[in-house]
């Protein structure tokens, strides 16, 4: 269920963690890819941030091979979003993540929401 403060963004699938970061003089830096991925988050995302408010994603990745892995997706997915759509990762204190096949079209779809502590599984 999305609610009327959750904001529901769908964005091309991104880019691979081998190719968004590179080693520049001893720094890992953003790579061209990584900055242009990001560029379409700020113009897809420019009406709305959530600022320094604690915040939950829940995204669904569909992946155009079986070859990229969910961590992969998500490290970098988070690493975009900073500085849009919130203004640092650590504000991120909710998350769900899935990740299906889907060769035609690939995509993250995402809700993002304020963060409010739910019901857990108690692990015994």
């Amino acid at each position: 269920m999305i609610y009327e403060l959750d904001q529901h963004i769908v964005l091309p699938f991104p880019p691979s963690a081998n190719r968004y970061w590179r080693n520049w003089q001893g720094r890992m830096v953003k790579s061209q890819e990584a900055r242009d991925y990001q560029a379409l988050i700020k113009q897809t995302c420019k009406a709305f941030s959530y600022g320094n408010q604690e915040v939950s994603l829940d995204i669904l990745f569909y992946r155009f091979n079986k070859s990229r892995n969910l961590d992969n997706c998500l490290k970098v997915m988070i690493d975009a979003l900073e500085g849009i759509c919130y203004d640092n990762d650590k504000q991120v204190k909710g998350l769900y993540t899935d990740i299906f096949d889907d060769k035609k079209n690939p995509r993250a779809d995402i809700i993002i929401s304020v963060y409010s502590k739910r019901e857990r599984i108690s692990f015994k």
